[in-house]
């Protein structure tokens, strides 16, 4: 009895400890897939006369890293990949 109740102590630490760090995994996939999207569309704006001029601002930031790094900031109802895909278009 002792040990079962032991081994159903570590299993809930695990358990608490193991979700945040599959939660963020999760997150870093979706902001990568995020700042590769971004920066698709930052090259198809650059490459066309029509919208060159209108790529201005930190919102067209030819970096990967700071559409990763903006998307890692932003709160989890905008950002979590299931909110995401819940959300309408």
């Amino acid at each position: 009895m002792r040990k079962a109740l032991i081994a159903a102590g570590i299993a809930m630490v695990a358990l608490t400890v193991g979700a945040p760090l599959s939660l963020r995994a999760a997150l870093a996939d979706f902001c990568r897939d995020y700042a590769r999207a971004a920066m698709n569309q930052v090259r198809a704006g650059l490459a066309n006369p029509g919208c060159a001029a209108g790529v201005k601002g930190p919102r067209w930031a030819p970096d990967e890293a700071i559409h990763f790094q903006w998307c890692l900031t932003q709160p989890s109802r905008w950002s979590n990949p299931s909110a995401a895909r819940a959300r309408p278009t």
